[in-house]
């Protein structure tokens, strides 16, 4: 028995809160990252990004144990926003910062951590239905991300 998978099931697949807390990660880890290159770690974007991403981890484990989410929830359905409607707005917004993101970064890097986020979401959690193919897909994007950085370094 074999049945077909599509885009649309795994964004079925992922709850308002989560859609929250992942924009939320994305977020952060951009803010972060850009505060550390430019003040302190000025020379070193490597470490600024090691430490933005741990720091943004904390920052959305904090949340979650709060049940922050749920109040943000609350407080939108109070204003007139429904948990469906809630969802799209959280998936543009992750497209625009995706968007954002790839030219701020250069798309081969932002395609790697992308990849390398479904990788770990993938084969190490079971947030996902098709674990094996959301890490598999990981794999191609990830991929794609090295051929893009790898032709850009041979330009440049």
């Amino acid at each position: 028995y074999t049945r077909a998978f599509s885009i649309r099931e795994l964004l079925d697949m992922i709850d308002p809160s989560t859609a929250i807390l992942g924009s939320l990660f994305i977020i952060f880890l951009g803010l972060i990252q850009v505060a550390l290159v430019r003040t302190i770690l000025k020379g070193n974007p490597g470490t600024a990004g090691v430490i933005s991403f741990c720091a943004s981890l904390l920052i959305i484990y904090g949340l979650n144990m709060t049940n922050f989410v749920y109040d943000i929830e609350n407080l939108l359905y109070g204003i007139g926003f429904s948990s469906e409607l809630l969802l799209p707005i959280l998936i543009a917004i992750l497209a625009i910062l995706s968007v954002i993101l790839g030219i701020k970064f250069g798309w081969g890097t932002f395609l790697i951590i992308l990849g390398g986020f479904l990788i770990l979401v993938g084969f190490f959690t079971d947030w996902v239905y098709e674990n094996i193919t959301v890490g598999i897909i990981g794999i191609l994007i990830a991929a794609i991300g090295f051929f893009l950085l790898a032709k850009r370094r041979k330009k440049g």
